[in-house]
């Protein structure tokens, strides 16, 4: 499931790459037009046509305009990276999901539990959902067998700050 979550993300063509792909392809047009409107709006202001506090207003939120485009084209560029990333995870997984099934056969009742509890970091139970989070060793230290959970800013062990219960991701696109 999680193989191809990660695969359906990175794909050319998904929803998710192609919505935000369209997306930066509407930020940076509307960036590239911006300036023209600014000469246009300054031609009309020496011209006599547009006056002064019109002309400050429509600049401002022109300037305002610009600035939220320029971080949201680049908000949008990292995601677009992280998806690309999500290859080299993809890979990762795979070659550890390969290695567990290979030796998950070998392994007695108790060894089963034991990979279990490795692999399972927590279980978050709602009324109308449940949030199972893994431990993926990470590549430098998959030879040591050791497992560990990458640090996730502002993760409270499964608190919710404000007494909210956490939502499930759902991709909206």
């Amino acid at each position: 499931l999680l193989l191809e979550e990660l695969r359906r993300r990175r794909e050319e063509g998904s929803l998710t790459r192609t919505g935000l792909e369209q997306e930066l392809a509407l930020a940076t047009g509307r960036l590239q037009a911006i300036p023209r409107e600014m000469d246009r709006l300054v031609e009309g202001y020496t011209k006599g046509l547009i006056p002064d506090d019109r002309m400050r207003s429509r600049m401002s939120t022109l300037v305002q305009e610009r600035e939220r485009l320029v971080e949201r084209a680049r908000d949008l560029e990292r995601q677009l990276q992280r998806l690309q990333a999500a290859e080299g995870i993809e890979e990762h997984v795979l070659a550890f999901v390969e290695k567990l099934r290979d030796k998950i056969d070998s392994l007695d009742g108790a060894g089963r539990r034991r990979v279990l509890e490795l692999v399972l970091e927590d279980v978050i139970c709602h009324s109308d959902h449940v949030i199972v989070r893994t431990v993926i060793p990470p590549p430098e230290r998959e030879p040591s067998g050791q497992l560990c959970a990458p640090p996730r800013e502002g993760d409270t062990g499964g608190e919710v700050p404000g007494g909210s219960p956490p939502r499930p991701f759902r991709d909206s696109s």
